[in-house]
């Protein structure tokens, strides 16, 4: 059994996010003045008192059926409380008691689940009054609180941990691989995580820049444990249309820095894009093992020549990504995407590895090409060392004195792949004058 899931919920723009946000303690949802930012299921994992919880902030709940994206956003919380252990159904001081409240309330309460009313933005004890009137949805449990500045977050979390479930030990497991898929907008990343999550668990629209936030999704493969990150789509600044879609983008460039693979989506039909070169810039960047993904293969020529004509390209104009797998696959039809959990598992292992200095000495003796740095400088390069894994990571004392040549940098990381086996990982080199 996995950790508990808390739902969030509540109608647009009460300060279900904040809420969120405050109870991870960090900054993992979007929040905004705009109604009905929040469109996916965004879940993390919190700590609530000694227990480790299921976080799920829903769209907002209550919408307008007729309106397609909007009827698919009350689906998705609907789906999250059918999913939990405790809901907390969050509504607004300033706005007062709503029908749109009402009708939630006798929702939740069909439901069958332990509900908090959670009274938001009481920011000062002038407020506390106006929040009585919220008693007459009949919940046994109503506190008021201020998501924004931090008030009755602690008795919240007193009463929420009274409520959850007993711990089962099912819930101490090793911790899952997380995987970011990034991509430029509409390239399928959110039809990838459906497909395999084999539920309507992100949501698939042919709008670009549908998914605003970092959609989580835990899935099982043999015995491992992978969390699926499927991201906003990442633009060129000159092209994002709004402050909004640019926190998106900051927040997929985080996944980025916070996950253990990357997962980059391609649209095999256009080809490599300077956005897709963009894209595999950051997740370069990153240092983050990477697993290239050929999407929409289903609609591309048959034949091998395609594939390998593709591969050119990706070896033309990916050529500071060359140790990267790529896959061709379709997230519609499923073609290609049952490979993608071994090729995570090999860049992944591919990172794993320590050598001792010993060994990585002999090959620094037996390196042919002379270094230099930017400025010309010839570089002795004296001794060598592994620091870390994931990626791995190498201290080089030299005599240099300015920034080395990209040139020598490429060699020496080309010369750690093919002597010890981190052909399908990024390395980095740090300098350090001797």
């Amino acid at each position: 059994m996995r950790e508990p899931t808390v739902a969030i919920v509540g109608v647009p723009n009460v300060g279900k996010s904040t809420l969120f946000n405050r109870l991870l303690g960090k900054h993992r949802a979007l929040v905004s003045a705009t109604p009905g930012v929040t469109r996916d299921r965004i879940t993390a994992q919190a700590r609530v008192g000694d227990r480790l919880v299921r976080l799920v902030d829903t769209g907002g709940i209550y919408a307008d059926p007729a309106a397609g994206l909007l009827a698919q956003v009350q689906l998705q919380a609907g789906i999250a409380v059918e999913a939990a252990a405790v809901v907390l159904l969050v509504v607004s001081v300033r706005d007062g008691l709503t029908p749109a409240d009402r009708d939630l309330a006798a929702l939740l309460r069909r439901s069958g689940r332990p509900v908090i009313l959670v009274v938001n933005k009481v920011d000062h004890e002038g407020l506390e009054e106006s929040a009585a009137e919220f008693f007459s949805l009949g919940f046994e449990h109503l506190l008021t609180i201020s998501a924004e500045h931090g008030g009755g977050m602690e008795l919240l979390g007193e009463r929420l941990a009274r409520l959850l479930p007993e711990a089962d030990p099912g819930e101490l497991q090793e911790p899952a691989l997380s995987l970011a898929i990034v991509g430029r907008p509409n390239v399928g990343k959110s039809s990838l995580l459906n497909y395999m999550a084999r539920e309507n668990r992100s949501i698939v629209s042919p709008e670009p820049g549908t998914t605003r936030d970092s959609v989580d999704l835990l899935v099982q493969a043999g015995e491992r444990r992978y969390r699926m990150v499927d991201t906003a789509g990442i633009r060129r600044v000159a092209r994002r249309a709004d402050a909004l879609e640019h926190g998106s983008t900051q927040q997929a460039v985080a996944s980025l820095r916070y996950c253990d693979v990357v997962l980059l989506l391609l649209d095999g039909r256009e080809g490599i894009t300077a956005q897709d070169l963009t894209v595999a810039g950051l997740a370069s960047d990153s240092r983050r093992p990477l697993v290239i993904l050929i999407n929409k293969w289903d609609m591309q020529e048959k034949g091998t020549d395609a594939r390998a004509r593709f591969r050119e390209q990706l070896q033309r104009r990916f050529r500071f990504a060359r140790y990267a797998p790529a896959l061709f696959i379709s997230a519609l039809t499923g073609l290609g995407v049952t490979k993608i959990f071994a090729a995570v598992e090999e860049v992944w292992e591919s990172g794993s590895v320590w050598i001792r200095s010993s060994e990585l000495n002999r090959m620094l003796q037996q390196l042919k090409l002379p270094g230099r740095t930017r400025d010309g400088q010839r570089i002795k390069c004296f001794y060598m060392t592994q620091t870390g894994i994931h990626p791995p990571r190498f201290q080089v004392f030299t005599n240099a004195r300015g920034p080395v040549h990209f040139s020598y940098r490429r060699y020496l990381e080309n010369r750690l792949r093919e002597n010890f086996g981190f052909q399908r990982t990024p390395v980095v080199l740090h300098w350090r004058r001797k």
